[in-house]
């Protein structure tokens, strides 16, 4: 007990110094970085790791590391992190690490265990796998966050059209492009303005922004909170699809974060991303509705880890049968035996999507 007490005040010492640097200016675009590239590690995890590894940029468990055809090198010594198992949950990446002697006593059916994690640094292709592509240089210019004011966006985005209309599908209010606006989007209890005449690439950032303020308004008053928020999503669920908003969003969130205290960010933290994993996951069923040819005008697709969250909650999860229909099911064992979708009420999914402020 006494071991397991003094580990846990020597994270919260690495929690507390991580949450000191995360809003400046270099610490916080690495922050981000790294949960775009792993969006499912709580911020927690992602602070622990990044304090033991400034520069990790992907981070696996050693078997799931062997799965993408790399192995650790020898000698590497792992980043311990926290992990936590449900009772009948399986881990895809995360597994139950051997027990030392002096944590022998400990309780076997604990739900939080000390796990280790390695950065793909640590690692080396195997042999006959092939490399895989450049990996996408990240850059910000100085003057952007020297002056907090950067410039807007160029560039073009590949399936533009398509991917409008999926923010269209997904964003709780319709949205409206207008010329002549100040602002490069706006919000009223009716639609969602955004300034026509930007670039594709700063357009779609620029609707994410405005569709996470429209989910969080009511629950986040704080006008430069929501705005930090909004637009760490946005980089986060612009950088998942491939998108390159670095030169804009950093020095955006610089302008709006500084000065913010270290207690009054900690939770916002974890909001940011809870609610890039919940656009993600909205994005992914959508997709996955096109490709079923599902109508969404009433449901949502919903991963299977997002139905059982939805079930915990008492919310209504579906069992998608393609071309049959939905079966509404409050069991947790049908869920489990389901090989097909899942969805809910798109009614129930935007309210999910305010509850994650």
């Amino acid at each position: 007990m006494q071991y397991q007490e003094q580990e846990v005040k020597t994270y919260a010492k690495m929690l507390r110094e991580g949450l000191d640097e995360v809003f400046s200016s270099e610490p916080y675009r690495r922050f981000l970085r790294f949960v775009a590239n792993n969006p499912t590690y709580s911020y927690r995890n992602v602070l622990l790791i990044l304090h033991q590894k400034p520069n990790a940029t992907k981070v696996m468990g050693f078997k799931a590391w062997q799965g993408q055809g790399r192995c650790v090198q020898q000698g590497q010594h792992g980043l311990r992190i926290i992990a936590k198992f449900e009772k009948g949950e399986e881990e895809d990446e995360l597994k139950k690490p051997a027990i030392p002697k002096k944590q022998s006593a400990w309780k076997k059916d604990r739900k939080f265990r000390r796990i280790s994690v390695f950065d793909i640094s640590q690692t080396t292709l195997m042999d006959g796998v092939e490399p895989p592509g450049q990996t996408e240089n990240f850059s910000v210019t100085d003057d952007a966050l020297e002056l907090f004011k950067p410039a807007l966006l160029e560039g073009k985005v590949d399936n533009y059209s398509l991917a409008i209309q999926i923010l269209q599908e997904i964003s709780p209010l319709p949205l409206q492009f207008q010329s002549g606006m100040r602002q490069e989007g706006s919000r009223d209890a009716a639609s969602i303005q955004i300034r026509s005449g930007m670039s594709q690439l700063h357009t779609v950032r620029a609707i994410v922004n405005q569709i996470v303020q429209a989910w969080h308004l009511g629950a986040c008053q704080d006008r430069e909170h929501l705005e930090i928020e909004a637009e760490s999503v946005a980089f986060i669920v612009c950088q998942y699809l491939g998108l390159d908003t670095s030169d804009f969003s950093f020095g955006h969130i610089a302008r709006y974060s500084y000065g913010r205290k270290q207690k009054a960010l900690e939770l916002f933290l974890d909001t940011i991303q809870k609610t890039a994993m919940y656009f993600i996951d909205t994005i992914e069923g959508i997709l996955e509705a096109r490709e079923l040819t599902f109508d969404t005008s009433e449901f949502f697709l919903v991963s299977q880890k997002r139905a059982y969250r939805l079930l915990s909650a008492g919310s209504p999860v579906y069992l998608v049968f393609p071309g049959e229909g939905e079966l509404l099911t409050y069991d947790r064992k049908a869920i489990d035996q389901h090989e097909g979708p899942f969805a809910t009420d798109r009614a129930v999914w935007f309210a999910a999507g305010c509850r994650a402020a």
